[in-house]
């Protein structure tokens, strides 16, 4: 309970990580959106849309991550180390196969 990996305080973490991964994209999306003159309401809803789903595979990831290392009997430093690099990693392929801008082509192109 007080390492924050019970069901109750696990929910309400991953509502505060939520909201805060919305309004920081959100701000930063908005930020590009008032300065930038080749970023359009698409690219905003695109990439706040993009850091969204991110955060919930992160999210899974790291539950799944946890989850393993609980049934391997590993300890909760090691969990977390496990959890973090699992955030890590996704963080890693997200950037290199470039999906916020696959995200924000394909709303263009359905848009026309």
């Amino acid at each position: 309970m007080q390492a924050g990996f019970s069901p109750k305080s696990k929910a309400s973490n991953f509502k505060g990580a939520a909201a805060l991964t919305f309004v920081v994209s959100a701000s930063l999306a908005t930020s590009d959106l008032v300065f930038k003159d080749d970023y359009h309401l698409v690219n905003w809803f695109g990439n706040v849309g993009s850091d969204m789903f991110k955060a919930l595979v992160q999210f899974g990831a790291g539950e799944a991550a946890l989850f393993a290392a609980a049934f391997y009997g590993a300890s909760i430093l090691s969990g977390s180390v496990i959890v973090v690099l699992a955030y890590v990693l996704i963080e890693v392929v997200w950037a290199e196969n470039k999906i916020s801008d696959k995200v924000v082509g394909g709303i263009n192109s359905a848009l026309g």
